[in-house]
């Protein structure tokens, strides 16, 4: 049976893979289109740890 992978951890990998084809493609848009990729897979990780941060307090209700 396959080992469960966390979605942070598939996001990272993918985020890495779209980088190192980055690294490969000439300059030009699909280059751009693929560092987009691996922005945004980044962009959602950083939000998705602040969302589950031991430090994030929710409001207090008056």
């Amino acid at each position: 049976m396959d080992q469960l992978v966390p979605f942070e951890q598939k996001w990272k990998i993918l985020a890495e893979q779209a980088r190192d084809e980055a690294a490969r493609r000439p300059a030009g848009r699909a280059r751009d289109a693929i560092l987009k990729k691996a922005e945004s897979l980044e962009r959602s990780i950083a939000i998705n740890e602040l969302l589950n941060s031991k430090t994030l307090h929710q409001p207090h209700s008056k």
